[in-house]
């Protein structure tokens, strides 16, 4: 007979937060690599004729993913993230949160009490009025029509839109600005509860995509140069 571990309230916190966190990171990561092919579309359209169909694809893919990877955090469904119970569980569990907790964690990292003194100073305990405040940035966010593009262009094709040739993305224009706010809001709220925990802070945009992708764009640059040379 097999038992289960029942995890303690710092394990299950930490569950809740990595699992967000690689969801966040991976919308923005998806994000980034298609803002700098939508980008390099338009300056560097030799080097994207090069590999149309391959680049085009993989721009319309990292959207995709994104907008899947947001809707995980807003949606109710069975496999969404359940912010609803991450929230919950941040409420009842106040005391992991106090600087109190905090300090014995940087204790036990082995922080000497000088320095310990100094980052518990700056310090903010969690309230339940600051969960509600998150709740209702994540309730107020941009998200209908990003719902609408999954719903009715992503996940899958409604007949009405091929035989009517609807571009949902005009019908229901979602900007860069929405989906960064949406993005930004997100790690905000994660970072505010993961800095109270163990003073631990993620920086989005880690590795930067766009070099990478600019890389790129410079070897086909290089493939054409050379090519045109051996003619």
């Amino acid at each position: 007979m097999t038992t289960t571990k029942t995890l303690t309230p710092d394990e299950r916190f930490l569950a809740y937060y990595d699992k967000l966190r690689d969801e966040l990171n991976k919308a923005y990561t998806y994000y980034e690599i298609s803002k700098a092919l939508r980008e390099i579309k338009s300056t560097r359209r030799t080097e994207f004729s090069e590999a149309i169909t391959f680049l085009s694809l993989t721009l319309n893919a990292t959207l995709f993913s994104t907008v899947m990877s947001i809707n995980r955090f807003i949606d109710s469904h069975r496999d969404s993230l359940h912010l609803d119970v991450f929230f919950k569980f941040i409420r009842n569990n106040m005391n992991l949160f106090s600087a109190k907790a905090y300090k014995k964690r940087l204790l036990d990292k082995g922080l000497d009490s000088e320095d310990c003194e100094h980052w518990v100073k700056l310090h903010t305990d969690i309230t339940a009025e600051m969960v509600d405040q998150d709740k209702a940035k994540i309730e107020s966010l941009p998200v209908h029509n990003l719902k609408v593009w999954r719903d009715k262009k992503l996940a899958h094709i409604e007949r009405n839109l091929v035989t009517k040739n609807v571009n949902i993305m005009e019908v229901n224009p979602v900007t860069i600005q929405e989906i960064d706010k949406i993005l930004i809001t997100l790690h905000e709220i994660l970072d505010r509860y993961r800095l109270a925990y163990d003073g631990v802070q993620w920086i989005l945009g880690l590795p930067p995509a766009k070099p990478q992708i600019e890389y790129v764009m410079d070897a086909i640059s290089h493939y054409r140069q050379s090519r045109k040379e051996r003619k």
